[in-house]
């Protein structure tokens, strides 16, 4: 159970790789979660697959998560937002 503030980092997989790892990097660094609007080629093994790949050894959690970007009116990617957990 997390306490405390998190932080979230709204990505897309269509960003240039260059990006996406340095993005990858610091969530890692900053216990951040990425989050995906929706699935590669609407595939669930597919968008896994290349999370897996992005991230690699890096222990960064990632989820996809639509309404999250709904939620935080998120229309531009990287968007980072600061939430608090209790």
């Amino acid at each position: 159970l997390r306490h405390g503030p998190g932080l979230l980092v709204f990505v897309s997989l269509g960003m240039p790789q260059t990006t996406l790892e340095r993005l990858v990097d610091q969530a890692a660094r900053a216990d951040a979660t990425l989050v995906v609007r929706g699935l590669v080629n609407g595939s669930m093994m597919e968008t896994a697959r290349r999370m897996q790949a992005l991230i690699g050894e890096r222990q960064t959690a990632f989820q996809i998560d639509p309404q999250l970007f709904d939620r935080f009116a998120v229309s531009v990617v990287p968007t980072f937002v600061a939430i608090s957990v209790w």
